[in-house]
């Protein structure tokens, strides 16, 4: 049927045609940047997560660093690292918290592990105050009880739990922005193929073949100079053409 319409009838078609795929790729390129938008920040939460777990263990381990050095030498100096991770970790738990909000299991492992992060709180209070009265003996048996130990593996093991689940979400997210970052230039390449392959056969007349070249230029600034799979055949066979008409 398209055979039979006149050239002008081709042209407008043509162009109407192209102008319809553009703002079919754009209205898809919206939504996917959309998208690809919102997966970034999931990302970039995801690791501002990873980040406060790991900084609740570590913070824990620098305050068992000075209650430990005091409790050698009795130098109050040694208490420093002790101040400073008894007194942030509890802060970065909430930020933690706040930051898990929408994630039921993580709430549930935060409520696991703020009675363990207590309790060797407690425990390395208690070991400080017992080295300041002198009572060496009684520390030592604490210590030896290896209950401070007890409390930081279990914290240790609820850690790592809500570590690999948010490893795990890290990875899914980046597989979803991959996809979106792809989707809409593979959509369009795909697209315009379709259309100039439509195109070549509506305008198979010598005399429509300026149109199609003209058309094409269109799509290529449109698509950025991507050509689609098989026009470089296409092209090829356009230019055979032409040439064996010239020796003839």
């Amino acid at each position: 049927m398209i055979d039979n319409w006149t050239f002008g009838r081709k042209i407008a078609a043509g162009f109407a045609l192209s102008f319809v795929l553009l703002v079919a790729i754009g209205a898809i390129s919206y939504v996917s940047i959309n998208k690809l938008t919102r997966t970034s920040q999931w990302v970039t939460h995801t690791h501002e997560v990873l980040e406060r777990i790991d900084s609740v263990l570590s913070l824990l381990k620098d305050a068992e660093t000075g209650q430990r050095g005091y409790v050698i030498t009795g130098d109050e100096a040694l208490l420093e690292p002790y101040h400073t991770g008894s007194g942030e970790v509890l802060d970065v738990v909430k930020e933690l918290r706040k930051l898990t909000a929408d994630n039921p299991s993580q709430q549930k492992r935060a409520d696991a592990a703020e009675p363990l992060i207590a309790a060797k709180l407690a425990e390395l209070k208690q070991t400080i105050d017992l080295r300041r009265k002198g009572d060496v003996d009684e520390v030592a048996k604490i210590v030896r009880g290896g209950e401070g130990k007890r409390f930081m593996d279990g914290l240790r093991r609820i850690l790592d739990d809500m570590s690999n689940e948010e490893r795990g979400l890290l990875k899914q997210r980046g597989r979803q922005r991959r996809a979106f970052n792809h989707y809409p230039r593979h959509l369009a390449l795909s697209a315009v193929g379709h259309h100039r392959r439509r195109l070549d056969h509506a305008f198979s007349q010598p005399s429509d073949r300026q149109f199609r070249g003209a058309n094409s230029k269109f799509l290529d600034r449109a698509t950025g100079g991507r050509q689609p799979a098989g026009d470089g055949d296409q092209g090829a066979g356009d230019r055979h053409e032409r040439n064996q008409r010239h020796h003839q």
